[in-house]
């Protein structure tokens, strides 16, 4: 099948091919990147310190600063889940980031790669021309020469 292409189709096609394995890569290591970002941030995150409560003797200032510290829980948590939700949506705008820079990216890579050979392809079918038209020329005449022969 691939015999079958013009040489510029398979150029063509090629140069997608391989865009898209550039940019598969690229997209690879930038997921794994940002997974990794998020997972230790949102530990960092989640981490806390051991809770300083001494529940052996209760009095009317440990009551307050219990329920204090228990609405101070509730805060550290409602950010937390805020500050995780923004994490993950900053990740993902720059995930697309990087996949429309690495699509261009990739081309230009694809199209630097591709260049030799497709200047390589174009020699051979330039050579593969001027040959055959140099050897139509005196197979030509000598066909014209055995015809008139053939007449007489």
């Amino acid at each position: 099948m691939i015999e079958n292409l013009h040489p510029t189709k398979l150029i063509r096609s090629t140069t997608l091919r391989l865009t898209c394995t550039y940019l598969l890569i690229i997209m690879l290591m930038s997921l794994t990147f940002s997974v990794v970002i998020y997972q230790t941030s949102v530990n960092q995150l989640r981490r806390r310190l051991p809770p300083v409560r001494d529940f052996n003797s209760v009095s009317r200032l440990e009551e307050v600063q219990e329920r204090r510290l228990d609405e101070f829980d509730d805060f550290l948590s409602k950010r937390l889940q805020e500050s995780e939700g923004l994490l993950f949506v900053r990740l993902v705008w720059l995930n697309l980031f990087v996949g429309l820079v690495g699509a261009g990216v990739s081309y230009l890579l694809a199209r630097k790669t591709l260049k030799p050979i497709e200047e390589a392809l174009e020699l051979q079918t330039r050579f593969v021309s001027d040959a055959s038209h140099e050897l139509r020329t005196p197979l030509t005449t000598l066909q014209t020469i055995n015809e008139v022969a053939l007449r007489q």
